[in-house]
């Protein structure tokens, strides 16, 4: 059985109760594509097909982080999956103070300011009375920082 890690999604402002939840399989995935761009050289048209280009690293943009995670409940009487759901459309939502949605803190292993950029739900079955018992929900957030220095 693959490992259970806890993560923790959280409100910078604090203006919200943080979301804790478990990842399986613990995997987080983090894409960070460094910018470049071509030096045009004169008359660099006359080079080979085959001559590699000139570039220069402009940036680090900010990573995007995706994560999937399990939300279930086998007991009947409680409605915990709908709740987590709407909690987390809650951080996605729309700031009173700032008309944005909220700074929010993905900690996994490390601390990173993110906002939610996506959210997936496939609801693998629901109770007799239609309420969801289990869902897999695949979260895409992007960094408000980039890391490194020169980002």
């Amino acid at each position: 059985m693959p490992e259970r890690t806890q993560a923790r999604l959280l409100v910078a402002d604090k203006s919200q109760p943080d979301f804790l939840f478990t990842l399986n399989p613990s995997k987080v995935t983090r894409t960070r594509a460094p910018a470049y761009a071509d030096i045009p050289i004169a008359r660099g048209d006359s080079w080979a097909t085959t001559a590699t280009p000139q570039m220069q690293w402009t940036r680090n943009p900010p990573e995007d982080i995706g994560i999937d995670f399990v939300l279930y409940n086998g007991n009947q009487d409680a409605d915990d999956v709908e709740r987590e759901l709407d909690h987390l459309d809650a951080l996605m939502a729309r700031s009173s103070r700032s008309g944005e949605p909220s700074d929010l803190v993905f900690i996994f292993g490390r601390a990173d300011r993110v906002r939610i950029t996506g959210k997936t739900v496939d609801e693998a079955f629901r109770r007799p009375d239609g309420r969801v018992a289990k869902a897999t929900v695949q979260l895409r957030m992007r960094t408000l920082r980039a890391r490194g220095k020169g980002a």
